[in-house]
């Protein structure tokens, strides 16, 4: 009897052990049930298989989801973002921005330009008063005005003049062949015309003023307008620089006449490209006003110097004989170069992706766990085609970085870490 209640006991405690429920690991690693739920109406779930009875459509079986994170889980993934937070800027920040993945097509090789179209000063010529004396008449009203060689612009009144006049008809009255031709030649050379000077020999009257006519066809400008800056006609003044009465000095500009057939079409072209262009490449260009009239030139002339205000902008250019009809002085010029080498090949992101910090230029890679953090990584940069610019290290092509880099972060604090107590040898993350 005694040996049946201790067999008894024992069988009741292996019942109640195996009776014991589950702890939640065990629960969260028994696997789950199949529910099959509706394609169109995720509301719908069922244990078993069947159809939906809002739509009709048959239920597809769909693994139950496990037990939902506790609040624990959830405070250690915050945490697990936070620490993001910590690290400086200069690293990793923070935010919902868009991305864009690196382009392994090939970039056209075609680099765009802007310019406008200026005057020639290799063909430009300066009227220039031999003789002190004052305007006694004006034939020309205002500047940029077309002229034509010879034509009469003023009347210069000298003193000067009058009194070399008067010496020759002494000289002529007295038939000092020798002392009338010296005295002839001279007043020739102080501006005289030869019609003027066989008037004087006529008469015996002298000539009390004499006139200056222009020296070759083309177009009045102000003599101190410097062709070779960005000034044109069109943001200077178009009145003269003097008026009738006004004096006018010996050896001193008075005017200037520019050949309307030679002109300079000055295009702007960043430091970035710079490298990719030279003189003899082909261009197409063309006036923003007529965009199918066309020429096709070639670069002439890259200049060495910068101006102050365009430190990151070279100055190029392509001289034009015979202009069409209906260009116009000053106005934009639109032009495509074509380099001799073909189509850039490589990695390409767009521009607006690169922070230039100096020495470095860095991207802003998305994080693989986490899509609102992202990390900066210095990149080496290739060619620059337009929008695009060519990564030759630093990313792969299945990464995404942020399109717009310009403004993640302050750039100011990446100048004040580097300057501070940090080498380049240790900049974060690069």
């Amino acid at each position: 009897m005694r040996t049946y209640f201790f067999l008894f006991w024992i069988l009741w405690g292996i019942a109640g052990c195996n009776s014991l429920p589950q702890t939640p690991a065990a629960r969260q690693n028994a696997s789950p049930k199949s529910v099959y739920v509706c394609p169109m109406h995720l509301q719908i779930r069922r244990d078993h298989p069947g159809q939906c009875p809002i739509c009709g459509m048959t239920l597809q079986p769909q693994a139950a989801e496990h037990e939902a994170p506790s609040e624990d889980s959830a405070q250690v993934e915050r945490d697990s973002m936070l620490h993001f937070l910590e690290q400086p800027v200069t690293q990793t920040v923070v935010g919902d921005l868009a991305t864009v993945v690196p382009r392994q097509s090939p970039v056209a090789d075609t680099l765009q330009a802007f310019g406008y179209l200026s005057f020639d000063p290799r063909y430009s010529r300066t009227i220039t008063s031999r003789v002190t004396g004052r305007i006694e008449t004006l034939y020309v009203n205002a500047l940029y005005t077309s002229v034509q060689a010879g034509q009469a612009l003023m009347r210069v009144y000298s003193p000067e003049l009058l009194a070399l006049q008067r010496n020759w008809i002494q000289a002529i009255r007295l038939h000092d062949t020798v002392l009338m031709s010296s005295l002839a030649q001279n007043l020739i050379n102080q501006g005289m015309l030869p019609g003027e000077l066989q008037k004087v020999k006529t008469s015996l009257q002298p000539v009390m003023a004499f006139t200056i006519k222009s020296p070759a066809s083309g177009m009045l400008t102000a003599p101190d307008g410097d062709m070779f800056t960005q000034d044109s006609p069109t943001s200077q003044e178009f009145h003269l620089p003097f008026l009738a009465g006004a004096y006018v000095q010996a050896g001193i500009p008075i005017l200037a006449v520019q050949d309307h057939h030679h002109a300079w079409a000055i295009l702007r072209v960043s430091n970035e490209v710079l490298a990719q262009i030279q003189p003899g490449y082909a261009v197409t260009i063309y006036q923003e006003a007529q965009p199918l009239h066309r020429i096709q030139t070639h670069i002439d002339f890259i200049s060495p110097m910068r101006d102050d205000n365009m430190q990151q902008f070279a100055e190029v250019r392509i001289y034009l004989h015979d202009l069409p009809a209906g260009w116009k002085w000053n106005s934009l010029i639109r032009a495509y170069i074509f380099p001799h080498h073909g189509p850039a090949k490589g990695l390409f992101i767009p521009r607006s992706a690169v922070d230039h910090l100096g020495q470095h230029d860095v991207v802003w890679v998305q994080d693989a766990r986490f899509p609102d953090v992202f990390h900066a990584r210095a990149v080496q940069l290739g060619r620059v085609m337009a929008d695009w610019v060519q990564v030759i290290n630093g990313l792969s092509p299945t990464e995404r970085i942020a399109k717009q880099a310009a403004y993640l972060v302050d750039s100011d604090s990446f100048v004040s870490w580097t300057t501070s107590d940090a080498d380049s040898s240790s900049f974060p993350s690069l």
